[in-house]
């Protein structure tokens, strides 16, 4: 299968898997906001491995045992949203599924200072998590072929700038687009509005 007809492929499978775990991590979601409650807290990105829909753990932290490093063209990246609109006190919320495509087990990292997701408005950056990360600057996964690996994102509705300086400027209503990388390859583009 040629690269371009496996990341589609992938993709797709990526997909269907995260619209199921959208529904579970919905009402996680939700709890979790009524938890901490409306009030803006200032963590901006929180970077976690997931589960699948299966309710297995998705990723293995490394330990002592090394594991290979994942090829970048065997990884295939893809965001999801589980809404298409967000209300003014809504922050948000973005799953990051990764995938390997490589027919051994592997090493990739998902720390916050790897995986990076970018907010923009047609093609002027809004925010980026390079500037306003939380969490594990790295954090070496193991990855198994087919099985995805979650990270799950929150854009707090403001510009980012270097440093990330506080308070920040809020981002107005409208459409906005979210993409996530990992320096070496780019996942699908996922569009939603505030407001």
């Amino acid at each position: 299968m040629p690269d371009c007809a496996a990341a589609v492929y992938w993709r797709r499978r990526l997909v269907a898997l995260l619209l199921g775990l959208a529904v579970l991590t919905a009402g996680t979601w939700a709890v979790a906001g009524l938890v901490s409650g409306a009030a803006r807290t200032g963590k901006l990105a929180a970077f976690s491995a997931g589960r699948d829909t299966s309710g297995r753990t998705t990723a293995t932290v490394l330990g002592r045992a090394a594991q290979p490093s994942c090829p970048a063209a065997t990884v295939v990246l893809t965001v999801f949203t589980s809404q298409g609109i967000y209300s003014a006190w809504q922050q948000p919320q973005f799953v990051v599924g990764v995938v390997s495509t490589a027919s051994y087990a592997c090493a990739f990292d998902i720390g916050a200072g790897h995986v990076q997701l970018r907010i923009a408005a047609g093609s002027a950056q809004i925010w980026t998590s390079v500037q306003c990360a939380e969490g594990q600057a790295s954090q070496l996964v193991t990855l198994h072929r087919g099985v995805p690996t979650v990270v799950t994102m929150t854009w707090d509705e403001q510009y980012s700038a270097p440093g990330c300086p506080r308070p920040g400027r809020p981002a107005p209503a409208g459409s906005y687009s979210a993409t996530a990388s990992d320096g070496s390859s780019g996942s699908n583009s996922v569009g939603f509005r505030l407001g």
